[in-house]
């Protein structure tokens, strides 16, 4: 398995796993569902993965261009997932980009979801 991004993974079942960026690592078969809905993708054996292609659009999905629109559609995602209780956490307290990258169907990156949280925090305040 692979990460994009360096990070720390505590499992449902208290595996605590930390990736480098794009270095392949085991995982065993019981937390490699867990981790993937993290980001962590599985690794080509025979191949060097990329790291910056590590997500990709599925065919058909075509991510919006316009950066305000991207912020309102992850603030929309992460309000779905937090009515729902499927929205994931980093160890930040912050959305986890991989659930929100596998609901939108394209890559979510970090400062993005920072500014859409940002939104939501500010509209709870209110």
């Amino acid at each position: 398995m692979v990460s994009p991004i360096a990070r720390t993974i505590a499992t449902e079942f208290g595996h605590v796993l930390a990736f480098e960026a794009g270095v392949p690592q085991h995982v065993p078969p019981r937390l490699v569902s867990s981790v993937m809905e993290k980001g962590v993708v599985p690794a080509d054996e025979t191949a060097a993965v990329e790291v910056q292609k590590v997500v990709e659009e599925p065919e058909g999905v075509k991510a919006p261009t316009d950066p305000d629109e991207r912020i309102l559609l992850i603030a929309e995602a992460m309000k779905t997932l937090e009515a729902t209780g499927k929205l994931d956490f980093t160890a930040g307290n912050k959305p986890a980009p991989g659930k929100l990258t596998k609901t939108l169907g394209w890559e979510v990156h970090a400062n993005e979801r920072d500014a859409a949280w940002a939104l939501i925090e500010a509209s709870k305040a209110e």
